[in-house]
């Protein structure tokens, strides 16, 4: 038993010998001393084409269409009021009763060239070709894309103006005036 823990000893001694010396380089002149391999740095791979990160293009521009003159007519606009007529005694709610030449009657959202829907406007002048129709009180449009519309009226003397405008509000060249009376 004696012998082995001697033994143990010994191996322990030169299993801690072994290892300083492999971890401290050992010294030049034990013989013993082998060079560690150099541990290989590892590949980069070279960069795959497919995966190669292009910068942004710049994107256009959305168009913005630059705004226009409402279509000119087909001829000159004609506006005719078949209902009431000029000097007649109405109801406050009245029918009004609309034609139009030369321009064809549609709903404001219809765009199309020589389209246009009817304007009455009360107690005011003609809006001047080409300028926008106001929306007021004073102005009732019936952009609907009718030709008879119920129109309510305050009472007394009315100075009315009827025009023909382009789905935008501008107004065609062309009007109808009359005066009511209202009752």
């Amino acid at each position: 038993m004696k012998n082995e823990v001697g033994m143990l000893k010994t191996l322990l001694l030169a299993v801690a010998l072994s290892t300083s010396a492999f971890t401290c380089g050992g010294s030049d002149d034990d013989g013993n001393n082998v060079e560690p391999t150099p541990t290989p740095a590892p590949e980069v791979p070279a960069p795959r084409p497919e995966l190669e990160v292009l910068p942004i293009p710049a994107l256009p521009k959305p168009e913005v269409p630059a705004p226009g003159l409402p279509p000119a007519p087909l001829g000159p606009v004609n506006i005719f009021v078949i209902a009431p007529l000029d000097r007649e005694e109405i109801p406050a709610d009245s029918i009004f009763e609309l034609r139009a030449e030369g321009v064809t009657i549609a709903p404001a959202t219809d765009r199309t060239p020589g389209t246009g829907y009817f304007v009455i406007a009360l107690d005011g002048r003609c809006t001047e070709s080409n300028e926008v129709i106001p929306r007021n009180a004073r102005h009732v449009h019936i952009d609907g894309g009718q030709s008879m519309a119920a129109v309510r009226l305050p009472v007394g003397p009315r100075d009315l103006c009827v025009q023909v405008a382009f789905g935008d509000g501008r107004a065609y060249d062309g009007a109808a005036e009359l005066t009511v009376y209202v009752y």
